[in-house]
């Protein structure tokens, strides 16, 4: 797609909260940002993962997500939130999971307090490449910026260096390792600009 073609795309672009009526695209989401779900097919934890986020108090409720919209279509989401949550929505969100036999295995926190969690994020595949990844990106940073946070972390796989470099490119940089899901992942995060910054991690 030309770059003319991709400005037009951009222009007709929406991202707004999620409401209940987006439940099943929200989990068709987070269950792709853990390659659970191809947006093709339906996925065996579809309907536990609607459960999860149809509620108001799990790590993947729809009020922590943001959906990209284009016309009026759901073509990408975000899920993020504040750490401090993780704690106790964590036992609960993969209480879940673990009923019906798939345990989302975590072996450290994702994350805690003090940092703004973006934990999921996909596009559907038709519309990737075309810099909507990066805008629900700059939207999370931008709502973790109005609240008043200072760090923004994520996990990505230790098999997809290119997702790692797509993260650098936006100004994250290495934390630590971990295992999670069946995988090893690294955390990154982002220091924002204010007062407490310079505290923080380098």
């Amino acid at each position: 797609m030309d770059i003319v073609s991709v400005e037009n795309i951009h222009s007709r672009l929406h991202i707004r909260q999620a409401c209940p009526e987006d439940v099943p695209f929200v989990a068709q989401c987070v269950l792709a940002a853990v390659d659970l779900c191809d947006f093709r097919s339906e996925s065996v934890e579809k309907s536990i993962a609607e459960k999860v986020c149809g509620r108001d108090d799990t790590l993947y409720s729809y009020l922590n997500a943001r959906i990209a919209t284009l016309d009026g279509k759901p073509i990408g989401c975000s899920l993020s939130y504040d750490g401090a949550i993780y704690p106790e929505a964590r036992p609960r969100t993969f209480r879940f999971f673990e009923r019906e036999g798939r345990p989302m295995v975590v072996t450290s926190p994702e994350t805690g307090p003090g940092e703004y969690y973006l934990d999921s994020m996909a596009v559907v595949p038709e519309y990737r490449g075309l810099g909507i990844g990066h805008l629900l990106m700059d939207d999370a940073v931008s709502i973790a910026l109005s609240r008043g946070f200072s760090k923004v972390t994520l996990l990505v796989s230790c098999s997809k260096p290119r997702l790692q470099e797509y993260y650098a490119v936006k100004g994250f940089v290495p934390d630590c390792e971990m295992d999670a899901f069946g995988d090893r992942y690294l955390k990154m995060y982002l220091n924002l600009p204010g007062p407490s910054s310079a505290s923080l991690r380098a």
